[in-house]
């Protein structure tokens, strides 16, 4: 009983919301769409950076074989930190497009 009640509630409560939108100025709207948008941009230059840190890691791996790490440690983590890149730029690429 109380689960059906719960379901009743949950269903026909969340309907009788407020709109946001409905009750809002042109000038309020605007102004929620740009928080929107600098959210979106602000994500958009954290993804961008650490692709950037990512690439300057790669560097870092192929100094490591100069040092004497063995070269095939240095390659399987050089393969893991490319699959890593490329899993970024097309995660970037993607949100790009969203926007």
């Amino acid at each position: 009983m109380r689960k059906c009640l719960f379901v009743f509630v949950l269903f026909f409560g969340l309907g009788a919301l407020p709109n946001v939108y409905a009750y809002a100025s042109p000038n309020q709207i605007f102004q929620l769409n740009q928080k929107v948008t600098t959210q979106k941009l602000q994500t958009l230059r954290v993804m961008i950076s650490k692709l950037r840190d990512l690439v300057y890691n790669l560097r870092d791996i192929n100094q490591l074989e100069e040092i004497g790490m063995p070269h095939q440690d240095v390659l399987l983590m050089k393969e893991a930190l490319q699959q890593k890149i490329s899993q970024m730029q097309t995660e970037t690429v993607s949100y790009i497009r969203e926007l």
